[in-house]
């Protein structure tokens, strides 16, 4: 499973003993990473905070400081976990304010065991979120896929087919209708096909790869959202 995490750390060797911590666990945990690290809050898009998966900040920093940039965080999104981690813990009661998931001391002799807790607690959030799918409905009978396993999906002649690693199912619908239902991970990219951006690998002027090797046609008409899309996941 793919996490997205941000790191707000001043230091960079801080940041850069963050990060191994975070690799190490993910190791361990089977998971894979992406990482992105800035040395104050006011260098973000706020634009951008959507895109990840937890926030990891300190709490002094050039700019502005870690807890006025989680409360402005907290008015636009409810759930993502914010985990501080500094040596001022004075400001640890501030991190209730904000709703934090932990408040980490640099210098505690635990503090690797710490961070792993945080970030299986991370994980669990982050497979929660991605567990919603959509239920097929094929010769009467009720599929559930999950969102997650879909790779692609294709529309011919008023029929869609889901494209899963493992199977393709059928249903009867138009793309129109079925573009609605659908998160935002999942894009058109022809007329006749809607790719799940979390599974592309690639994509040129006219095709997608996917991770599973399959190939889908990309149309002028859809890459400018496609790009979008995908810069949004990856």
């Amino acid at each position: 499973m793919l996490i997205r995490i941000v790191i707000l750390e001043d230091i960079k060797a801080h940041c850069d003993r963050i990060t191994s911590v975070l690799n190490s666990w993910a190791e361990n945990a089977g998971h894979n990473l992406h990482i992105k690290c800035f040395n104050n809050p006011i260098a973000i898009d706020e634009s951008e905070i959507s895109k990840y998966d937890c926030i990891i900040s300190d709490v002094k920093m050039p700019g502005q400081d870690g807890i006025s940039f989680a409360r402005e965080i907290r008015k636009v999104n409810l759930s993502v976990p914010i985990i501080f981690i500094s040596d001022y813990v004075e400001y640890a009661l501030s991190g209730y304010e904000v709703n934090a998931l932990r408040f980490l001391n640099k210098n505690d002799p635990n503090f690797t065991e710490k961070l792993y807790e945080c970030m299986d607690f991370t994980a669990k959030t982050v497979e929660s979120n991605i567990q919603k799918g959509y239920t097929v409905i094929n010769g009467g009978e009720h599929i559930s896929l999950m969102f997650r396993d879909i790779l692609y999906i294709e529309a011919r002649n008023h029929t869609i087919t889901f494209f899963t690693p493992k199977i393709a199912l059928t249903e009867r619908k138009t793309i129109s209708a079925l573009v609605a239902e659908l998160p935002e991970q999942f894009c058109q990219c022809s007329r006749s096909h809607i790719v799940n951006v979390q599974h592309i690998v690639r994509f040129s002027s006219d095709s997608i790869k996917l991770r599973s090797g399959d190939e889908v046609p990309l149309t002028k008409t859809f890459a400018a959202e496609l790009m979008k899309r995908y810069a949004k996941y990856h």
